[in-house]
């Protein structure tokens, strides 16, 4: 019984914050793929689509797209910023999507932390 009083604080501590890593590393991945998307969006409408996106012409469409990819999140935590390096969406030019969000553990009261920010982002080129 003493050893056990004595083990399993610790041991529940590192199970927890297994479980706790683990989604963090889902929410990681998820940003990812919605950045990745997002830029892919960005250079499937470029300045030569039938519906263009670029600086200041329809970001908000862009935004809509990535965020479809994560309803699972709380809207207030998530910032999607995109961004077109060259400052066209003409062929040639970059599209950057960044992503960042405000990743909540549910154990973190445990060891102190109360929030954490993950942030993700994805470069492409437009080729037509």
């Amino acid at each position: 019984m003493v050893e056990f009083a004595l083990i399993a604080p610790i041991f529940f501590i590192v199970v927890l914050g297994m479980i706790d890593g683990t989604r963090a590393i889902f929410a990681y991945n998820a940003i990812s793929n919605a950045s990745r998307e997002g830029a892919r969006y960005g250079i499937v409408h470029g300045g030569s689509s039938a519906s263009p996106v670029g600086p200041g012409v329809n970001e908000t469409a862009l935004k809509d797209h990535v965020k479809q990819f994560t309803k699972a999140f709380s809207p207030s935590d998530l910032t999607v910023t995109p961004s077109w390096p060259s400052g066209s969406n003409a062929i040639g030019s970059k599209v950057k999507v960044d992503m960042a969000y405000k990743y909540h553990p549910m154990f973190g009261a445990l060891v102190g932390i109360k929030s954490m920010t993950l942030s993700a982002g994805a470069t492409m080129v437009i080729v037509n």
